[in-house]
């Protein structure tokens, strides 16, 4: 009893100085980054639509003055990824890649990219969302094969110097939560803690998602489904307050970008329950600092 007194009093300590921190950094305004690197910004869906028919003004424009319009975009490659040591952070440095309309070893990526781009402003217009497989599958003989599809996703969010969330376009769900939270999910209240052992399964439509209450006192990130089933069997948050998830192994974006909601909005700390092996570890620093993709 002694100990298990002990270990809340150690979660309330380690709660009140995440609070502390993130009021800091509330203070100080935004993260301040390395002079070389870009800025992706998390859009509504009205400012993404004014980047991308700002993007298509450059390019008539483009036509008009020079016959020959190229699209700029930051280069996603090994070589421009920088480890922000400060923020402790992976970031895309200012390496431009230019694609050519005229150039006949680029005119396949730019025909993807425009068409991505299109399906991309039908989405945001009509307030919908799509799964990276199902662009594919509206164009099959464009893309030839997913990889081709998935690049050019990428490649639109990074045009757009947004997230890939905030194009609408989204991974399939693979990842849940339970513990101590009610959420809103349009316009339907869910309750966490009454889910059962399999938990709620994270949406990717996460700009639906609102986050309405939770008495939790630290937030649990587990790396196997396994050990996330025998936590919600027994309810392991009545006696520790928390929030536990997982993603099934590494982080996708969905999961990640709701755990960065859940530790900003509600100011909890984060924990993880890993492999004590590389890959554990690997796990746990996609968590921390994000990763290529």
């Amino acid at each position: 009893m002694a100990k298990k007194n002990e270990l809340k009093s150690e979660l309330k300590a380690t709660k009140e100085l995440l609070r502390r921190c993130l009021e800091d950094e509330i203070q100080k305004g935004n993260m301040d980054l390395p002079e070389d690197t870009v800025k992706i910004e998390d859009l509504n869906r009205r400012k993404t639509l004014e980047r991308i028919y700002g993007l298509i003004d450059d390019i008539i424009e483009n036509i008009y003055s020079t016959g020959k319009p190229t699209i700029e975009l930051p280069s996603r490659s090994n070589s421009n990824i920088i480890w922000d040591e400060r923020n402790d952070l992976l970031l895309l440095g200012q390496q431009i890649q230019k694609k050519q309309f005229h150039s006949l070893t680029s005119v396949a990526d730019i025909t993807r990219l425009m068409r991505v781009l299109e399906i991309i402003n039908e989405l945001l217009k009509k307030d919908m969302h799509a799964t990276k497989r199902e662009i594919f599958y509206t164009d099959v003989k464009l893309f030839q094969d997913q990889k081709n599809s998935d690049k050019s996703i990428e490649d639109v969010a990074t045009m757009l110097y947004t997230t890939r969330n905030s194009t609408h376009v989204v991974a399939s769900a693979r990842g849940s939560c339970v513990g101590r939270l009610r959420i809103r999910d349009k316009n339907d209240i869910i309750d966490l803690e009454g889910l059962g052992s399999g938990g709620w399964g994270i949406s990717p439509m996460l700009d639906n998602i609102e986050i309405i209450e939770s008495d939790a006192e630290f937030i649990l990130v587990v790396e196997k489904d396994a050990a996330m089933m025998r936590l919600a069997e027994a309810r392991f948050w009545r006696d520790y307050p928390c929030i536990i998830l997982t993603a099934q192994g590494v982080g996708n974006v969905a999961v990640r970008m709701f755990l960065k909601r859940l530790s900003k909005e509600l100011k909890l700390p984060v924990f993880s329950l890993v492999d004590s092996d590389p890959y554990g570890h690997y796990i746990h620093s996609v968590y921390m600092r994000g990763s290529k993709r």
